[in-house]
């Protein structure tokens, strides 16, 4: 009895502490509030990985968003092992967008032509 008492004590000790850790790795946006109906959405694709934010603590959730911006979510989300093999370019969203273009993300959008890139990636659509 004892055995079985120290086992779900520590199995529940185990399980309190993975959920600190979870608790600690969990992105803050300061613009993105709990009482927002995109929260939890928000906040589980930075779990994921596949947000970051603008900086600054901030996510800018009234904002449009840019075609880079929108390669670089949909390759995290959709090709991780691409992004992390892809070299650095010109702009922070240049690996991103070779990607894109790469798995045909761009195919009938003003990305279609990678000589457009550096016009239309900042562009909102």
């Amino acid at each position: 009895m004892k055995k079985r008492i120290l086992s779900v004590i520590l199995a529940a000790a185990l399980m309190a502490s993975m959920t600190v850790q979870a608790l600690a790795a969990t992105p803050k946006f300061d613009d993105v509030t709990t009482d927002k109906w995109y929260y939890t959405w928000v906040t589980k694709a930075a779990q994921a990985g596949w947000v970051s934010g603008v900086g600054g603590g901030r996510y800018e959730p009234n904002k449009s968003v840019t075609y880079s911006q929108f390669a670089v979510m949909l390759d995290r989300a959709l090709y991780a092992d691409d992004m992390a093999a892809q070299p650095a370019g010109d702009y922070w969203w240049t690996p991103a967008c070779e990607v894109a273009a790469k798995h045909g993300l761009f195919a009938d959008t003003d990305m279609a032509n990678r000589s457009d890139w550096t016009a239309v990636g900042q562009r909102q659509f």
